[in-house]
Formats: C-alpha cells, structure tokens, sequence
C-alpha cells in the first residue's frame, strides 16, 4: 500500500509508528523512499527492507 499521497503527502496512518513520531521531513522522506522501493521492485518481500532503515 503507497504511504505518499498523489500529492507526494506522507499518509501517517500507512506510516510505522517510530516514523509517525518523527519529523514531518523524515516522515516525507520514508514515504517517498519506501513507495520508490515498492515500484521498482513490485514487491514487498524485496522492497520491505527500506522498513529496516526507519530513524530512531
């Protein structure tokens, strides 16, 4: 499921909570990241790793 909005908004209820606690640049930059990996890779199983890379 995308976490970017067409408008390229991050969607905080897609969003893991560490990322919903954090800023509102880093929430945009997950977003964006992970809905990149999910397009080039179509597929969660190879593009879920960006979860790993979440800011603490």
């Amino acid at each position: 499921m995308p976490k970017t909005t067409k408008s390229g908004k991050p969607i905080e209820d897609e969003l893991p909570s560490p990322v919903q606690r954090s800023s509102t640049r880093a929430q945009e930059t997950f977003a964006k990241t992970y809905d990149s990996a999910m397009e080039q890779y179509d597929d969660e199983g190879r593009g879920g790793p960006t979860r790993r890379h979440t800011p603490r």
